[in-house]
């Protein structure tokens, strides 16, 4: 009887134990917590970098640095950066709380694309003279999977996509370099490599100046060239180093006045070199050059004045018949609309 009752304890136990392993697991054990347990007021650097696509191209980067109460580009010289934007990029990644790991071998790192070499985002953060590093890859249409560098579990946090980490400077900048007020612009001239060509605002129009005997403007193309000229976006900044690279001598320049009441300001900018997809750019309102899309400032720098004027007919005279014009318009007449 003692024998068996033995048994029917063992047997009673043996049962708890197994149960107990494929219980779930514990309310306890399933509570979210914080991926990084940081302070975000704490936090003085953050990096940002992509895996580089194929054995050709570089990796995309952007270090920012906390200066103050503001952030700076570590990587462009200390250019200044939109607070809240790294803030908000900042608060996402200190806000990942994970529960479990999906996985916890390293052979599965590469197809979670969370490997040393295949990755969506490497994030470096530094808080009080700490490095803590997070490796980011693509997890689903609202997710992504995370693991702590050197650490082999990875993680699904919800709500987060790789894409809104930003790997680039122009995630971080106000990409407005030049914005001029259209009300306040008075007159713009663009010094061509062919001549100066020079605007005029008259009311609510815009006067394209030293126009040839027997020619008249062409309203829409002095409308646009004006308009684009007063606002230029930047795709990332550059530096405040000058290189002979960026072919500022011997540049196009814009300049400009604007008014305000009685205050008459003066203004300006360089467009240097284009190479690939982007153009360099000097303010003289900025220290820094910056690079921009070759397609804003292309038809600056290659404006021409004959492009300005309405088409001749065969008698030597600016045509009426032009698809561009909207009336019988007397020399010297502008363009309708502010820049």
């Amino acid at each position: 009887m003692i024998t068996r009752n033995f048994l029917v304890g063992l047997l009673v136990v043996q049962s708890g134990l197994l149960a107990y392993q494929w219980w779930p697991e514990s309310q306890s054990a399933l509570v979210a917590h914080a991926l990084l347990d940081l302070d975000p007021g704490a936090v003085s650097e953050l990096m940002v970098q992509t895996a580089p696509k194929g054995d050709d191209t570089e990796a995309s980067s952007v270090h920012l640095v906390r200066d103050g109460a503001s952030w700076a580009l570590a990587s462009a010289a200390g250019y200044p950066a939109e607070s809240s934007k790294v803030d908000e990029v900042l608060s996402s990644l200190l806000d990942i709380e994970v529960k479990r790991p999906i996985a916890t071998q390293p052979s599965r790192h590469n197809q979670l694309n969370v490997g040393d070499a295949t990755y969506g985002r490497r994030v470096k953060i530094v808080a009080d003279d700490k490095s803590h590093e997070l490796v980011i890859g693509s997890g689903g249409s609202n997710a992504v999977h995370v693991r702590v560098d050197g650490n082999d579990d990875v993680y699904s946090a919800p709500g987060l996509s790789e894409w809104s980490i930003g790997d680039q400077a122009r995630s971080y900048v106000e990409s407005e370099y030049v914005q001029l007020e259209p009300d306040s612009l008075t007159t713009l001239t663009i010094h061509t490599a062919d001549r100066p060509l020079s605007f005029e605002r008259k009311g609510s129009d815009w006067v394209l100046l030293e126009i040839p005997e027997g020619r008249q403007p062409q309203t829409s193309a002095i409308t646009s060239l004006v308009r684009r000229a007063a606002s230029i976006r930047m795709n990332e900044p550059v530096g405040k180093e000058l290189e002979a690279s960026f072919g500022f001598d011997g540049g196009v320049r814009v300049e400009w006045t604007e008014k305000t009441g009685d205050d008459v300001k003066a203004g300006g900018y360089v467009i240097g070199n284009i190479a690939e997809n982007d153009g360099f750019v000097k303010s003289d309102a900025s220290e820094f050059v910056v690079k921009v899309s070759k397609w804003s400032i292309e038809r600056i720098r290659d404006a021409k004045l004959d492009e300005l004027l309405l088409p001749l007919d065969d008698g030597g005279e600016s045509s009426a018949d032009s698809p561009f014009e909207l009336g019988a318009l007397p020399r010297g007449a502008g363009a309708g609309g502010g820049a």
